[in-house]
């Protein structure tokens, strides 16, 4: 194990910005999804729910490399406390953010008074982090689902993944292998029963239902405890020239991977794709980036794009209320207006980094007491 104080893996924070930009494009380019769903860049633009497998495979690698790599004995406590110092203040703003769109909606439907009882009912659902249980708890801040996801992640990681560490080299791949499968389980059994899943495009009931239960979207985050784990043998048997070449072959290997699923994206029911399918692809992916030098580690450590992968977070769950406020001003159906949005929220997420997310950890840490190294920024 490493000594030392943990060293943010760069290229892996960079990469952040551009997967959590993948989502944006999902939600605010409706006029892309419709003119352009026949092209590989329509078809893009509408998969940008794939990005969030990758949080949650990069969730469970990096939370390997931080707390069972540390040489630290592991503090249950210190864990869940950091957790939740870094996710829960931008998500209780977000929501709070959103509240009055989800208001101004619901008062064309159901009017005033019950609006303002739905509102208050769905806001204290989400801050309890109960999207899980189906829509009507995760309508205000749409991508803030994947946070009743998260902690369900944290709160099993001290419990699992000492199971899973121990298991180095073939082990830790066959092990991989098996999540992999046990995540295309439910999918492939939901398309086996129901094969109108195989022609509906876009989102489904059942689609729906298992990618945000917890325990159906698991796999995905423990397959990442298992990339450590085979990141961890691969460091210890090859030199950093072999490791350099094995990365670069990694990353085109899922490139190309992930342009052909696109490609054949309105082929492969929502729920597969959604579920499980591509985690190859980001197992190759976090690999490359982990072990990749020279010319593409320099540019993906390059100080400002680090600072937009640090601020992807605050990118992934502020653009859905940014979007709203946005909409009501300017119609976003150009790509002109559309990067007008894309710098606005750029430049929020931003100050949301420095000025709300950094100082709400620290105060959150320090009345914990809890030691500043432990919060993670990855």
């Amino acid at each position: 194990m490493r000594s030392g104080t943990f060293s943010p893996i760069l290229p892996l924070t960079s990469i952040r910005f551009f997967l959590a930009i993948h989502v944006v494009l999902l939600h605010s380019v409706f006029w892309m999804h419709r003119a352009h769903a026949s092209t590989w860049l329509g078809r893009f633009s509408m998969t940008g729910y794939t990005a969030v497998g990758f949080f949650f495979v990069l969730s469970g690698y990096i939370l390997s490399y931080v707390y069972l790599d540390s040489g630290r004995p592991f503090n249950r406590r210190a864990f869940w406390t950091s957790r939740f110092a870094r996710a829960y203040p931008l998500l209780l703003l977000a929501l709070l953010l959103d509240a009055p769109n989800y208001f101004l909606r619901k008062i064309s439907l159901i009017g005033v008074d019950a609006a303002f009882v739905k509102t208050v009912g769905v806001f204290l659902s989400e801050c309890a982090l109960m999207q899980f249980m189906g829509h009507r708890f995760r309508n205000i801040a749409l991508p803030s689902w994947s946070l009743s996801s998260e902690a369900f992640f944290y709160l099993m990681f001290p419990f699992v993944a000492s199971r899973i560490w121990g298991r180095k080299g073939i082990n830790a791949l066959g092990l991989f292998s098996v999540f992999w499968g046990c995540s295309l389980l439910a999918p492939l059994v939901v398309v086996a029963s129901d094969p109108t899943e195989l022609v509906t495009p876009g989102l489904t009931e059942v689609g729906s239902i298992l990618g945000v239960i917890p325990i159906f979207r698991i796999f995905e985050f423990l397959a990442g405890i298992c990339l450590y784990s085979l990141q961890k043998t691969l460091a210890e048997r090859l030199t950093p020239v072999q490791l350099n070449r094995l990365a670069f072959i990694f990353l085109v290997v899922a490139c190309a991977l992930y342009g052909a699923s696109v490609d054949f994206a309105t082929h492969i029911p929502y729920v597969v794709m959604n579920n499980g399918l591509l985690l190859p692809v980001w197992g190759l992916l976090l690999l490359g980036l982990t072990n990749v030098h020279g010319w593409l580690a320099e540019l993906l450590s390059h100080r400002h794009l680090v600072l937009l992968g640090e601020s992807s977070y605050s990118i992934y769950l502020l653009h859905w209320p940014l979007w709203s406020y946005f909409s009501r001003l300017r119609v976003i159906d150009t790509w002109r207006v559309w990067c007008i949005y894309l710098g606005v929220l750029v430049v929020v997420s931003m100050v949301s980094v420095f000025c709300f997310e950094r100082p709400f950890r620290r105060k959150i840490l320090a009345v914990a007491s809890i030691p500043s190294q432990v919060a993670v920024k990855q």
